[in-house]
């Protein structure tokens, strides 16, 4: 198991293996929801290279920018793995479009993916993503509220919003974290904007024993061995 995750910002993650890189809910918007940025996202999509995978969660904008999007396929040639309400605001060539929907595994370009349900009413069609590459299993939950059957979802890698707001919050978090089993325990989808200012001290100090709280500001990144 070795990889490397890097916090973009929102909900947005770099995964890299050895031979493989997925980008999650890339998104360079400088307002998300209306609402001014605070947090930068931390990637440029103009030097992007080596993206095998482009996997989104849903259609709204900090979570699918089509603009950003369509530079990093353009540069990279990426597939671009969605819902299709998200694919459909996407305009790549469709040989680079897979429209997913809860409960398919598949494995693209050395990557193994699980689409899994998410609880977002106020998407069309949300969904999450356990994604391995290289023995390295990383789940990504998407916009998502606490739902019976999330805590099938196990990696050693779980992606949990946590900023309260149209997700669960810090205090869902740390619960779910602990219930997946997890080994690490990484927090999205706070501290973006005014409306997500979550400090996360809860998260830290109750998500128990087993599971490692690994807390990343956009542009920090983790190393798994």
């Amino acid at each position: 198991m070795q990889g490397k995750i890097t916090y973009l910002g929102h909900s947005s993650f770099l995964l890299e293996g050895v031979g493989a890189n997925v980008l999650f809910d890339p998104s360079a918007k400088q307002a998300i929801e209306n609402t001014p940025r605070t947090q930068p996202f931390a990637y440029n999509a103009d030097t992007a290279k080596n993206i095998d995978l482009i996997l989104i969660t849903h259609e709204h904008d900090g979570h699918c920018d089509p603009a950003t999007v369509e530079r990093i396929v353009e540069r990279t040639n990426a597939t671009v793995v969605g819902p299709a309400p998200a694919l459909a605001k996407i305009n790549v060539p469709p040989r680079l479009k897979v429209e997913v929907k809860v409960g398919q595994s598949f494995n693209l370009r050395g990557i193994a993916v699980k689409v899994v349900k998410a609880v977002h009413p106020q998407s069309q069609y949300p969904v999450g993503y356990v994604v391995t590459i290289e023995g390295l299993s990383v789940y990504h939950a998407g916009d998502t509220y606490n739902y019976p059957g999330i805590e099938l979802n196990h990696a050693t890698v779980a992606l949990l919003p946590a900023g309260g707001t149209y997700t669960m919050d810090d205090s869902d978090a740390a619960m779910i974290a602990k219930l997946l089993k997890a080994k690490y325990a990484i927090p999205m989808h706070y501290g973006t904007h005014a409306k997500l200012a979550q400090e996360l001290e809860f998260f830290v100090k109750n998500i128990g024993d087993n599971v490692k709280p690994v807390v990343l500001r956009p542009g920090q990144a983790v190393r798994f061995n």
